[in-house]
């Protein structure tokens, strides 16, 4: 080793997220090591305590490879660019989120930085959006102006793409897909509603909603002019099917309209009810559904007192 420097940090706080929290009066170990290796390169290895590991490959021009381990996650470097690694027994992304929003966009003292390559997160519970997710292994990779997505979580796996101008894109296709009920997702009746959506270009092989396996679902819809266009609704099982249209204005200053048109077509009453959790209560038989709402709010919440439309029904051969 070149160099080595070692700390307690003994009166240096942290507000930052946990693990990185930090009291003034508690002891860290920090150490830094630098040795020079082959071809003049630099190589920095950093430890804080159990939470952190760091390694830093430099070259007279600038920062060549880099690694940085949370928690028990790799500190292998990669062949080339910048990998973040996180294992931990939680992991509060929302806490995270803030952090990075109120930090700008400050510059980077014209240091030469290489490109990242990979962020994965494993943990049992992942806090995002107000919402828990369990069993997580997750990998992203930036690509082009977007992130390429390797999901897999308890409630959903598969690929997606994520594009963040405008409003955003997310698209792709999901092996599974279970999407908690209201009263199970946390948050309580005072949490508030999502205010805009990305375009989306989704298929779900298998979506829950809870325990209820509803079928296959492709979802497509676009930003424009303020208003979020559900192109395509398609939600399909061998008992019935869901179709439905629907567009979402919000004028910027609070103000939301939503208009939806759908139709539910039901083979066999009984057994679609069975799928909702309303066993036995029909047998066999066949219904549709058909018609129209509005309601002044988002779509992700219904405004009863503001609900109008029409609806008709028809149904045979049930018991």
């Amino acid at each position: 080793s070149d160099l080595v420097v070692e700390s307690d940090l003994v009166g240096v706080s942290s507000r930052l997220p946990e693990p990185l929290a930090k009291a003034a009066t508690s002891p860290l170990a920090l150490r830094v090591e630098k040795t020079t290796g082959e071809g003049g390169r630099e190589q920095y290895r950093a430890t804080l305590g159990n939470v952190v590991q760091a390694v830093f490959v430099k070259r007279a021009e600038g920062l060549e490879r880099a690694v940085v381990a949370l928690g028990s996650g790799d500190a292998t470097l990669p062949e080339r660019g910048v990998a973040v690694r996180i294992a931990l027994p939680q992991v509060d992304a929302d806490a995270w989120k803030e952090v990075f929003a109120g930090s700008g966009g400050g510059g980077r003292n014209g240091t030469k930085m290489p490109a990242l390559d990979v962020v994965s997160i494993r943990t049992p519970v992942l806090r995002l959006f107000g919402r828990d997710y369990t069993q997580v292994d997750t990998q992203l990779r930036p690509r082009d102006d977007g992130w390429q997505i390797a999901l897999n979580m308890q409630e959903a796996a598969g690929e997606l793409t994520w594009r963040g101008a405008g409003e955003g894109s997310l698209e792709g296709r999901l092996q599974r897909l279970v999407v908690r009920r209201a009263a199970e997702a946390g948050g309580g009746p005072n949490a508030s509603l999502l205010n805009s959506l990305p375009a989306l270009n989704l298929a779900v092989d298998d979506f829950r909603i809870g325990e209820m396996a509803l079928g296959r679902l492709e979802l497509r819809a676009r930003n424009d002019k303020g208003a979020w266009h559900l192109e395509t609704l398609n939600l399909r099982n061998p008992d019935g099917a869901l179709i439905g249209k629907a567009v979402w204005r919000n004028d910027g200053a609070g103000r939301h309209q939503t208009s939806l048109d759908f139709e539910l077509t039901a083979s066999d009453v009984g057994k679609l009810l069975n799928r909702l959790g309303y066993v036995d209560a029909i047998r066999r038989g066949t219904a549709n559904l058909a018609g129209n709402m509005q309601w002044n709010g988002p779509l992700t919440g219904i405004d009863y007192p503001s609900l109008t439309g029409e609806m008709t029904v028809s149904a045979e051969n049930g018991q």
